[in-house]
């Protein structure tokens, strides 16, 4: 009974922090704060949740709990083939923003259709 009671009052003391800030709502379905994206998606995951379903989506340079999708119908495992690929060029820890070094290789392209970019990632689908 006394844990109980401590809790209780431990719970009423601290309940400022118990509350919801709107402000950081954005957190919980996107990596960027601000809007980064383009033609109406905030930014590269907000393409994926808007139009990706029961694929196969890896993230480079950035957050995988992004690109599942609503209701979690996409999976971001390494153990098959990626049908997506969202590659971000952020510095998210300082230096200079720059895509991984696998979008260079001569045959990236053939292997992959860029079908959506903005000023800090790409989403590419596998031909």
């Amino acid at each position: 009974m006394l844990v109980l009671a401590v809790s209780a009052a431990y719970i009423a003391h601290e309940r400022v922090y118990l509350t919801a800030d709107p402000a950081n709502a954005i957190v919980l379905r996107d990596q960027f704060r601000e809007p980064v994206g383009v033609d109406g998606y905030h930014s590269p995951y907000d393409y994926v949740y808007q139009n990706v379903r029961n694929s196969v989506v890896w993230v480079e340079n950035g957050l995988p709990f992004y690109a599942y999708g609503p209701g979690f119908t996409n999976s971001v495992t390494r153990t098959r083939k990626a049908d997506y690929l969202v590659a971000l060029q952020t510095a998210w820890f300082g230096g200079d923003p720059a895509y991984p070094g696998m979008l260079s290789d001569p045959a990236w392209d053939q292997n992959w259709q860029l079908i959506y970019a903005d000023s800090e990632g790409r989403v590419y689908q596998r031909r």
